[in-house]
């Protein structure tokens, strides 16, 4: 199967998610996500680049990092190999740390970028015993709110910019979401965001295309006529009889992965997060 094109340009803000081999723990202690927090220092230094969120969970991360030239592989093949290296020695391990290389998306609208606020700066609440996203210490909204100082490389003057006050940006990571769904999707967004859920809930053992298309179709079954329409379009579902069999292959599959049903959960969920209601505390 061939790699899906990395968009790699100057002034592009980019959203990177990269897990564990095997869904195992990259971050083991504190120490552990301090050592990578000197590292994307490192990484500042060395290229430029600045992180505007960021969630270091157990055995996976999400960064929302500006490129101000086109580092973004150099940037995350530094990052990757420095962290591994010393977490191998430090952990007495040998082997890939990093189940694969590192799947990213360019942040190229407002809704795709305040989207991505959300979800990464929200990413803990999957975490037991964390209650709201400023109570975990290993994500950037602390910093954001001014409860602590940031480091040199996340770039919190520019986040705030993007809302009326502090208060907006609280208010707009912290509130729970009205699921409400827009008017019109984007398409492509979605396709894109679904290898993003396969990435973070799917195993491996089934191809990444066929899961992103079936938990696009699984998606569909929830949309209203109109964005239904769109989606199915998209996905070249163009009689009756191929959205029936789509949707009863996805049923059938959805079955045997518990998983995908959850990954379309969160695909909805970021999809109607992204909407007129989320965009209500910009700036």
């Amino acid at each position: 199967m061939a790699r899906r094109r990395r968009i790699d340009l100057p002034e592009l803000t980019h959203h990177v998610v990269n897990r564990g081999v095997d869904r195992n723990p990259i971050f083991l202690d504190d120490r552990d996500r301090s050592r990578f927090g000197l590292i994307l220092g490192s990484a500042h230094d060395r290229f430029g680049v600045t992180l505007q969120a960021y969630c270091l969970m157990d055995n996976h991360y999400h960064l929302m990092i500006h490129c101000p030239e086109a580092v973004l592989s150099e940037s995350m093949q530094f990052i990757g190999s420095e962290y591994a290296g010393w977490f191998n020695a430090v952990h007495g391990r040998v082997g890939h740390l990093f189940g694969a290389r590192f799947w990213s998306a360019p942040l190229s609208t407002d809704t795709y970028r305040l989207g991505t606020l959300r979800y990464i700066e929200r990413n803990s609440l999957d975490i037991d015993g964390v209650k709201s996203p400023d109570a975990y210490r290993w994500s950037s909204v602390r910093a954001h709110l001014g409860l602590r100082n940031g480091p040199e490389w996340l770039d919190t003057k520019t986040v705030l910019s993007w809302f009326h006050s502090v208060d907006g940006y609280a208010q707009f990571v912290g509130r729970d979401v009205e699921a409400v769904e827009p008017q019109r999707i984007d398409v492509r967004l979605v396709e894109n965001v679904a290898s993003l859920m396969i990435d973070s809930h799917v195993s491996d053992d089934v191809s990444p295309i066929r899961l992103a298309r079936t938990i696009q179709v699984g998606l569909s079954l929830r949309l209203g006529i109109t964005n239904q329409r769109l989606l199915l379009e998209h996905l070249g579902l163009d009689s009756r009889g191929q959205v029936r069999k789509a949707w009863r292959r996805f049923e059938e599959r959805a079955e045997l992965h518990p998983s995908v049903n959850k990954a379309v959960d969160s695909l909805q969920l970021w999809l109607f997060d992204t909407g007129d209601a989320a965009r209500d505390h910009a700036a």
